[in-house]
């Protein structure tokens, strides 16, 4: 419409102009004359500019549009990308202020959880003096399924009341290293035997050892957890064995 007016200005500043300028001399005079193809002249000129004034706001309004497609195209994968994880679900609303609103407090809840499993692992690494080794709790295994009566044998199992036979060790024991033996080998959902009885026995150590398992189950590090499971069930069979030298929190209450 507005290309439409231009045009028809124009068309209309050319006819003013031819009339003028064969009016005859008697009509109109020499100076009027003058004055009045220099102010079409003006005219023309403004007309110009506000033509090129208009098809540059076009185009800048096509760059606008184009580029405002494009990030809401980027937010659209941004969004769907939030939806995926725990606390982003279901975050895309009605009203684009809400939808906002539900985007960043996803991601202030995953970055707060990240930084807090990042806490629990750094505290369970310090709390591990050495990396433990796993040699001997096969060599613990084999040791009690080949149990043969001896002075320190029967002292290990008179250590701890109500556990005072080899049977009621071994079967412990064996439960113990078993798991740990099948978490080794499988993908574990939860190593959960192995866990709580370290977590029974030293507590502290059990949860802190729960965490880090959990921590790089949630990372998807599988060998990570296969390994905390045997390192967990390696602490369990060493606390089973040497019950005497354990002093829990609770025991001292």
């Amino acid at each position: 419409m507005t290309e439409q007016k231009n045009n028809t200005a124009h068309i209309t500043i050319s006819y003013l102009r031819a009339f003028i300028s064969s009016s005859p001399a008697i009509a109109l005079s020499m100076l009027t004359r003058e004055r009045a193809l220099t102010d079409l002249a003006q005219l023309e000129g403004m007309l110009n500019s506000q033509s090129a004034s208009i098809s540059a706001l076009k185009e800048q309004v096509k760059i606008a549009s184009g580029a405002a497609m494009k990030a809401s195209g980027y937010l659209d994968s941004i969004i769907a990308a939030i939806e995926t994880t725990t606390h982003g679900k279901n975050c895309a609303a009605n009203y684009a202020d809400e939808t906002a609103f539900n985007v960043i407090s996803a991601i202030h809840k995953t970055e707060s959880a990240y930084r807090e499993a990042l806490r629990t692992a750094e505290a369970f690494q310090k709390t591990r003096l050495k990396v433990e080794p796993t040699s001997d709790l096969f060599d613990a295994y084999s040791y009690f399924t080949h149990y043969a009566p001896s002075p320190g044998i029967y002292g290990l199992t008179s250590r701890r009341s109500g556990k005072d036979t080899y049977v009621q060790y071994m079967t412990i024991s064996s439960e113990i290293i078993d798991e740990a033996i099948r978490a080794s080998k499988i993908h574990p959902k939860w190593p959960t035997d192995v866990v709580h009885a370290v977590s029974i026995l030293t507590e502290e150590s059990g949860e802190l050892m729960k965490a880090a398992i959990e921590y790089h189950y949630n990372n998807g590090d599988i060998e990570a957890v296969r390994e905390e499971a045997i390192q967990t069930g390696a602490m369990a069979l060493r606390v089973l064995m040497n019950i005497d030298k354990y002093n829990r929190p609770s025991d001292k209450k």
